[in-house]
């Protein structure tokens, strides 16, 4: 876990893992949350964002396209 400073009063941390989890299968629910978060910063759309997260560790390989639209149905 590593302390990222304050905003607005509180604090804020990430957290990371070693690198034998980066290529592994992410969930689908893990997908979902980082989609949308994309979705909120960039606005793009769900084909968009499933052609983005499909070029990733654990994910490529792992996901079709269109089971990843279908997360943000």
């Amino acid at each position: 876990m590593i302390y990222l400073g304050e905003e607005e009063g509180y604090p804020m941390f990430t957290f990371t893992s070693s690198a034998k989890y980066l290529a592994s299968r992410p969930s689908k629910k893990y997908l979902k949350t980082i989609g949308y978060g994309i979705k909120e910063t960039y606005n793009l759309t769900k084909e968009e964002i499933a052609a983005y997260l499909l070029k990733k560790p654990g994910v490529y390989g792992n996901y079709e396209m269109a089971e990843i639209i279908k997360l943000f149905e």
